[in-house]
């Protein structure tokens, strides 16, 4: 055969030119669009496992097809805050983002939310749990919750029995006399076997979420809605008060009660800082009550595998006529820099229906925010509880978690090292988260 003569490679030319002008149209206009025809697609950013959101997203998207599509992000959520600042700033922000509602200060300016003429109050309180409240402001909705990860008591079913006892302790007295049915300490004075992890701060796993739950059971809200912002409530009180009425339930009890599990001196004592962290502890088989989250279930497992371990109800006080626990709620927000406030808003109730927070609870293995999902009995053993927990979760606005948490921190330390009176000391945890919180609001 011959060479191309000029006509003929005027020809192909024009066609190569033609054909890569096309497939260039045809990929700028599926990146505009979000894939061709069908929806554009959502950026979701998370704190969530990744693993487990990516088996949702599956679901999400075959049943959403013509809907809506979202691709997942999962987020360090100590790094949260400060990668949303930086994205927003480059341009390149995501339009959804699931939170923790520890972070609903820290996060609230950044966030659009639903107006109650178009999502109403009423409707929000039936539909969603308690602590979901959290998400309510005068304006409106801030978030829909998905999630609630409630602290409850994982017990070691061998350690309990073989003390004598056919069940944990589910009040809060009983554990005065737990150390001395489960303690055991060798020659050395180390504990080798002990009985619940209080008392301490450092090595005791989820310390500021047990010390909140204490406080909210006794009616401590720690920072509340005031006005446009917020404002601090932790009370001080009195110490003689407190020596004069030891079983009034009050900020000061609460503080002296934890702390008592580090003083050697006391009949409770069951905790020191030379151990090891409480979890670890817990999954070797020498510690009979650890307070964790419902999504530690899993962790434990797989940290011991020949463990005989349960799970029950967080204790309460004694006489409560009302249940509370901590528990930390995930939820879904608009980002007010979404680049499709529209279809974002279309997601969001997506996200939030019955269908998918249901599919979203199968995949992470926590309890649903939704009161139609809760209202339907898991068949699980652990489930249940779990369920039972998340209606009578409750949770506090947080200004700054890891700030908060040091501040908790000092607070104890300061009392079980005898440098500061327990109101001393909650008065000047108090300064200091509303220095935090001052701070949050100010950004």
């Amino acid at each position: 055969m011959g060479g191309l003569n000029k006509f003929q490679i005027i020809v192909l030319g024009i066609f190569s030119v033609a054909i890569i002008g096309t497939f260039i149209y045809l990929a700028l206009n599926r990146g505009l669009s979000g894939g061709g025809s069908g929806p554009p697609e959502t950026v979701v950013w998370g704190t969530i496992d990744e693993k487990d959101f990516s088996g949702f997203t599956e679901v999400f998207q075959r049943a959403n097809r013509d809907k809506a599509s979202i691709i997942y992000r999962q987020k360090s959520a100590v790094t949260l805050e400060r990668d949303l600042i930086e994205a927003i700033a480059d341009g390149r922000s995501p339009d959804v983002i699931i939170f923790p509602s520890d972070f609903i200060i820290s996060l609230k300016q950044r966030i659009a939310g639903v107006p109650y003429k178009s999502y109403p109050r009423r409707v929000f309180k039936d539909t969603f749990v308690e602590a979901g409240g959290l998400f309510l402001d005068g304006g409106g909705v801030i978030a829909y919750p998905l999630l609630v990860d409630p602290l409850v008591m994982y017990w070691n079913r061998d350690v309990i029995g073989s003390v004598g006892l056919a069940s944990p302790p589910r009040r809060w007295s009983e554990f005065l006399t737990l150390p001395e049915k489960v303690v055991n300490i060798d020659n050395a004075g180390n504990l080798t076997r002990t009985a619940v992890a209080l008392g301490d701060f450092e090595n005791v796993t989820n310390a500021k979420e047990i010390l909140s739950a204490l406080f909210l059971q006794v009616g401590q809200k720690i920072v509340v809605p005031s006005g446009a912002g917020f404002a601090v409530t932790l009370e001080a009180g009195d110490d003689q008060a407190l020596e004069s009425d030891p079983s009034e339930a009050s900020s000061l009890s609460v503080v002296r009660f934890f702390t008592e599990f580090a003083d050697p001196l006391k009949p409770q004592y069951s905790w020191n800082r030379s151990l090891p962290e409480s979890r670890e502890v817990f999954s070797r088989g020498d510690l009979a009550v650890y307070f964790g989250f419902a999504s530690e279930l899993e962790l434990l497992r797989a940290k011991n595998p020949n463990l005989n371990f349960d799970v029950a109800f967080f204790p309460q006080l004694d006489n409560a006529l009302t249940k509370a626990v901590f528990g930390r709620v995930y939820a879904a927000a608009a980002v007010k820099h979404t680049r499709s406030p529209s279809q974002t808003f279309k997601v969001l109730g997506l996200l939030a229906s019955r269908e998918n927070v249901l599919t979203l609870s199968q995949m992470t293995r926590l309890p649903p925010a939704r009161r139609d999902l809760l209202a339907v009995r898991p068949a699980d053993d652990y489930q249940y509880v779990f369920y039972d927990a998340a209606l009578v979760s409750k949770g506090w606005y947080d200004p700054n978690p890891e700030g908060t948490k040091a501040v908790f921190r000092k607070m104890v330390e300061s009392v079980t090292s005898g440098r500061l009176r327990i109101s001393d000391a909650l008065r000047r945890a108090a300064g200091e988260i509303t220095k935090l919180l001052s701070a949050a609001q100010s950004e």
